[in-house]
């Protein structure tokens, strides 16, 4: 792929995040030596950013005389270049939530699941 279409498909992404953008400071845990060989975890602030967030919503089947059920889920959309890893957790509608199942696009996007893990 050529570096024109890599700046043609990142402003496409841009412009994705910017029908929904989110501010967001992620809280990373990161291992640190405790200094008797073994290694404590302390949650870390990393810089804001802003992702767009979005619902995805797939068909989960038919219920006899029923009808159909959907299923939603809610999803990240983030620039290559965003500081962003899975098991990220931050705050977003009145919630925690984790970063779960992410995958980068040819280093131009970001694309991942939110978990929902409890109340801000």
């Amino acid at each position: 792929m050529s570096l024109t279409n890599n700046k043609y498909y990142e402003a496409y992404i841009q412009k994705l995040i910017n029908v929904n953008p989110v501010e967001i400071t992620v809280n990373r845990k990161v291992p640190t030596p405790d200094g008797y060989g073994g290694n404590t975890v302390t949650e870390q602030a990393q810089a804001a950013q802003t992702v767009g967030v979005f619902n995805k919503i797939t068909f989960g089947g038919v219920i006899a005389d029923k009808g159909v059920f959907l299923n939603s889920t809610l999803n990240i959309l983030a620039l290559g270049d965003a500081n962003l890893e899975e098991g990220d957790v931050f705050e977003y509608g009145g919630k925690k939530v984790r970063v779960v199942d992410l995958t980068t696009f040819r280093d131009i996007h970001k694309q991942g699941k939110l978990e929902a893990i409890g109340d801000a």
